[in-house]
């Protein structure tokens, strides 16, 4: 399978047979899907810092350790799944209260358990 991004073509091919044959497409912002752990969704507390070395990510927090392109297609695959659960997942609202730390240590969050 092809590391790099679908050019314009192949995206618009693949929405066109998704489409065709009934196939829902979620698109999924990648952003920290790459440096959140896919077992515990803990981002490395140091802005610039990740718990990602090339290919392999290995969790300061959980501990789990594994191929880092595997992690972070469990995370898009997690939040294009909570898109179609009814009130959320609260996975979102995990992902958002790590960004919302590195900025204020003292938020939490409210919406936890979905909704």
């Amino acid at each position: 399978m092809p590391t790099d991004p679908y050019s314009p073509f192949e995206l618009t091919l693949l929405i066109y047979k998704a489409i065709e044959h009934g196939v829902n497409i979620v698109f999924v912002n990648p952003r920290y899907t790459s440096q959140t752990c896919h077992n515990c969704h803990h981002i490395h507390p140091i802005v610039g810092e990740s718990y990602r070395h090339g290919k392999k990510f290995a969790c300061g927090h959980c501990g789990w350790i594994g191929d880092a392109d595997y992690n972070g297609a469990k995370n898009i695959f997690a939040l294009g799944v909570s898109v179609n659960t009814p009130k959320g997942s609260g996975l979102s609202c995990l992902l958002e209260d790590h960004l919302r730390a590195i900025e204020s240590p003292h938020h939490n969050c409210t919406q936890l358990g979905g909704g």
